[in-house]
């Protein structure tokens, strides 16, 4: 009976320490979520958006819009440019992969590509002044004056 209790108590003991440590591991390691993304996004805190999304992405449309835009704040082309693809992929019909995408051919100054990007953006949404604007740079860049002017 006395070794019963004794093994009783250590039991009892060892599903603490596990409770505990379970706790203490959630509260240390745990996951963010898109709010969380949201957050460091609006604070522009591009690290931490990237830290934060990378467990959320491919599963998220806009979780792989804001790790995208916050490699390219952070001047990852390469990496911002596989995460919006895939995003785009994830979610055909938003206007927002494409203009992302033009921007990220943009800054590498991949004019033709960005073009095209900027033509799939406004097609999807048409009356986006931002893109239309943006590809009138472009076609400036390009010595296309008279499709900047349109």
């Amino acid at each position: 009976m006395e070794r019963l209790r004794q093994l009783d108590a250590v039991g009892r003991a060892c599903a603490v320490v596990f409770f505990i440590s379970l706790r203490c591991a959630c509260l240390l390691g745990a996951p963010a979520d898109l709010e969380d993304v949201k957050k460091a996004f609006e604070a522009k805190r591009w690290e931490q958006v990237v830290e934060e999304a990378k467990s959320l992405t491919g599963s998220s449309p806009d979780a792989d819009y804001y790790l995208g835009i916050a490699l390219a704040r952070l001047e990852r082309w390469t990496d911002a440019r596989a995460v919006l693809l895939n995003g785009q992929r994830l979610q055909p019909d938003d206007a927002r992969f494409p203009i992302e995408l033009a921007g990220v051919a943009f800054k590498q100054k991949r004019y033709s590509e960005a073009e095209r990007w900027l033509r799939r953006g406004l097609r999807l949404n048409p009356r986006d002044s931002y893109a239309e604007d943006f590809l009138a740079t472009i076609y400036f860049l390009q010595g296309n004056l008279e499709a900047a002017l349109k």
